[in-house]
Formats: structure tokens, C-alpha cells, sequence
């Protein structure tokens, strides 16, 4: 039985509440003392729940339940998210950053126009027209570069925003021949932020690109 057809028989949702913390805590090791404390419930409670959990599983210790809960091929009951698909930036160049990814070494997978009252009730904005390329790593990762011709785009801060500026300041990526890449990108109008070693593990460095896009960059040693 999955986790989610277990909690569905808790007819009460606050007993499906308190069901779901007990089977999250015997997932995490974490003792019936602890969790009974942390949530304002008596001990008699939690092992309650957890006894009922162990009997609808079939198993016997809370390792059991533990190891089941954590099992891949039961992963599909106790995630929602398959893998990341794409990180979205907002640009007024397209040709120039999506030319900058392009030679940092992601392939273009596509380009188009949207536009319509469909896409405007999804990202919250009316009269929307974008045009939108998608570009991926060897290995499936993608960046979607997004110029909006309607409504217009509006910047927060100077471009060149510090790395420690609050939101998401930065994509790494792994790569191989460090200085090579370094070299290339600065031939093609990067700016080196700055690099060093990491121990004896990686190799980093850090470039903007235009419109102030960060991208860090990380060789593995050895």
C-alpha cells in the first residue's frame, strides 16, 4: 500500500495530519520521544500511529518502514518531482545571451513566439507576446531565455548586481578544461569575476555574461 492510500483511510484530516508527520518522522529515524515533543502529542499517540503505519505496510521495525518509505521503486508515492527541466531568464538581447550560452557550449533546441490570453492567465500578466529559445546541456538541463515584447520587461537593480544580491545570482555548470572555456568566453565578451581552487576537488571560476548573467563554472580535480 502507498503512503498516500494509507493516509486516505484517516477519515479526519487532521488525523491524516498528524498519520502523515508520524510516517514522515519513522521515515527520517527520528524517535517517538523527539517527534511526540516537537508536535504536542502524547507518546501513546505517536506509537499509535506509527503501529498502525508498520501494520499497513507489513513490516515489523521502524527501519523496516524507513527502508520501504525510501525505496526508488516506490519513489512515485512519495515524490512529486520527476527532475528539473529548465531554469527561466528573462533578457532583452535574446540573440546576444543566447548566442553567450551557445558558445559556453549548450545547444539551441528551439525557438518560438507565444502569445495569447492562455499564456497571460499562467505567468500572471495580461497582453502577453514573448518569444522564448530553449537551450540544454549535453546531459538534459535546460535555460529558457524569454524577451517579452508585451507587457515590457522590468529590471530590478544595475546589471551588473553583485553576486550576493538577494534571488538567483548565478547557474553553475561543470565542465572539462577549465582555461580553455575561461579563455574562449572571454574572447567572446565575458568578464572574469574571479576564480580559485577548491581544496583538491574543484577547480572554479566565476563570468558574467551580458545583461549581467553569472555563470560559474566548475572543473573536477584528479
Amino acid at each position: 500500500m502507498s503512503p498516500s492510500l494509507f493516509l486516505a483511510e484517516h477519515s479526519s484530516p487532521a488525523c491524516r495530519r498528524r498519520a502523515r508527520r508520524a510516517q514522515d518522522a519513522a521515515a527520517a529515524g527520528r524517535s517517538s520521544k523527539l517527534f511526540a515533543r516537537a508536535l504536542d502529542l502524547s507518546l501513546h499517540t505517536v506509537k499509535r500511529h506509527l503501529a498502525n503505519i508498520l501494520g499497513k505496510l507489513g513490516v515489523h521495525t521502524r527501519g523496516q518502514a524507513a527502508a520501504w518509505y525510501w525505496d526508488p521503486s516506490r519513489r512515485n508515492f512519495v515524490m512529486t518531482i520527476k527532475r528539473m527541466d529548465n531554469v527561466l531568464i528573462v533578457v532583452d538581447d535574446l540573440d546576444a545571451v543566447k548566442a553567450f550560452f551557445v558558445e559556453l557550449g549548450l545547444k539551441l533546441e528551439g525557438e518560438t513566439t507565444v502569445e495569447g490570453p492562455d499564456i497571460g492567465r499562467l505567468i500572471g500578466l495580461g497582453d502577453v507576446r514573448a518569444t522564448l529559445a530553449m537551450l540544454r546541456t549535453a546531459d538534459g538541463q535546460g535555460i529558457e531565455l524569454d524577451k517579452f515584447h508585451t507587457p515590457e520587461a522590468v529590471r530590478f537593480g544595475p546589471v551588473d548586481t553583485p553576486v550576493n544580491a538577494f534571488g538567483i545570482r548565478r547557474i553553475m555548470f561543470a565542465v572539462d578544461g577549465l582555461d580553455a572555456v575561461v579563455a574562449r568566453m572571454q574572447a567572446h565578451g565575458a568578464e572574469l569575476i574571479g576564480r580559485m581552487r577548491y581544496g583538491q576537488s574543484y577547480e572554479l571560476a566565476y563570468l558574467r555574461g551580458p545583461e549581467g548573467i553569472i555563470v560559474g563554472l566548475a572543473e573536477q580535480l584528479g
